[in-house]
């Protein structure tokens, strides 16, 4: 393995990222590049647009994962980056810890050239800022185990599927009419980001992996002070610090019926996902109705000629990390059902779009999660990992 370093701004020292990102798109040896960076924008990528066009004409493929933290990307900087990735992820934690890596990973058969450093993929980060960055050269299949690392770390981040979420044109453009982000062609006074009242409500949550906690100061007592209520009447203390809040959250591991993969032999896919205690120490047969649920309007209709509830819910969908937009869903609830065996009572009505969208993957054994925000709106994701419970929610 060799090592160099690369710095900025002085031109007759050490090498600028700038120049050699665009010295390695055009290397022929190397076919992938992976960006994790915590900012990008226009003024960066603009001077690299060209490399990153002709090393994707010619067959190499770029995937990117960018940070929106500190308000330090622009609208015109993830525009731009979606347009010059075959594959695009936003990162942010709401959970707290700001998103901060800066990492530019190339490779081909028999090389990789990994970028460590402080610059972001921004004009200053590329030339010309005060900045220092680590270039490791990769003998391949020899030094394959550092590749692999660096390969699990940002495998790791993609699998935050409430954090890390893929840019489709709906989020982009959340994002960018957001204050999280800053606009390259006007000045902006910096602004509050989501914590404000009037922001857009954004499907970014929280990491799933337990994360390492910084020691404490030696001596040193915190003191934490609690907001004051605002001019608009909001609540002191954390409560302020997102418009919406998670009330509840419930969620169960999918089987082949809930998930729309009947098994063989011509079955019939049921269309509901059922509403079950799953892992929770309730009473299945009354929370949905009266707890999760509370907040919709339900009207009372028929099932199989009795008497039963229904209400139409609007969610927020996500699905491995995608998100989809807004979708109404109905919801059923039947006292009927329960035939005195504590059997499901109520059930949710994938509706045709969503039950394709399962019909066409199966999603089995992976987690649904349904949660009640304080502005009486739901969200439901379908992930791959285990999520965590809430203080206010039933607790497995």
């Amino acid at each position: 393995m060799e090592v160099r370093l690369l710095a900025g701004p002085f031109a007759d020292d050490l090498p600028a990222l700038g120049d050699v990102m665009l010295t390695h798109l055009d290397d022929l040896r190397l076919t992938q590049l992976d960006i994790v960076v915590a900012w990008a924008k226009r003024s960066g990528l603009g001077r690299v647009r060209l490399g990153l066009e002709a090393f994707r004409a010619r067959g190499g493929a770029v995937r990117a994962i960018v940070g929106i933290d500190e308000r330090g990307a622009t609208r015109q900087g993830l525009a731009l980056m979606r347009a010059l990735c075959d594959e695009m992820w936003i990162y942010r934690d709401t959970s707290g810890g700001t998103f901060h890596p800066k990492v530019y990973l190339f490779r081909g058969p028999e090389l990789a050239l990994a970028i460590i450093g402080s610059a972001n993929l921004t004009r200053g980060g590329l030339w010309d800022n005060y900045e220092l960055s680590t270039e490791l050269s990769l003998t391949l299949p020899a030094e394959t185990a550092v590749l692999g690392e660096i390969d699990s770390w940002i495998g790791r981040l993609r699998a935050q599927t409430e954090a890390c979420l893929e840019a489709s044109d709906l989020l982009l453009a959340n994002v960018s009419s957001s204050r999280l982000v800053q606009d390259e062609d006007r000045h902006e006074a910096w602004g509050e980001g989501d914590n404000t009242p009037h922001a857009v409500i954004l499907p970014f949550g929280s990491a799933g992996s337990r994360k390492v906690r910084a020691p404490a100061i030696a001596g040193h007592r915190m003191v934490v002070k609690r907001r004051s209520a605002t001019k608009r009447g909001a609540e002191a203390g954390p409560a302020t610090l997102h418009r919406y809040r998670i009330l509840t959250r419930w969620f169960k591991k999918l089987d082949a019926s809930s998930a729309q993969q009947p098994p063989k032999g011509g079955t019939n896919v049921t269309g509901v996902l059922r509403l079950t205690k799953s892992v929770f120490p309730i009473d299945q047969a009354t929370y949905f109705r009266n707890e999760l649920f509370s907040k919709a309007s339900w009207r009372r209709t028929s099932v199989r000629k009795k008497p039963a509830e229904l209400a139409v819910i609007a969610a927020e969908l996500r699905i491995d990390g995608r998100y989809l937009g807004r979708h109404s869903f109905q919801l059923t609830y039947a006292k009927h059902r329960e035939a005195g065996q504590r059997n499901v009572t109520t059930v949710l009505h994938w509706g045709d779009t969503v039950g394709a969208l399962l019909r066409a993957n199966s999603r089995i054994d992976w987690w649904v999660v349904v949660e009640a925000l304080s502005d009486g709106s739901f969200g439901i994701a379908i992930q791959r990992l285990r999520p965590g419970t809430l203080r206010q929610a039933a607790r497995p």
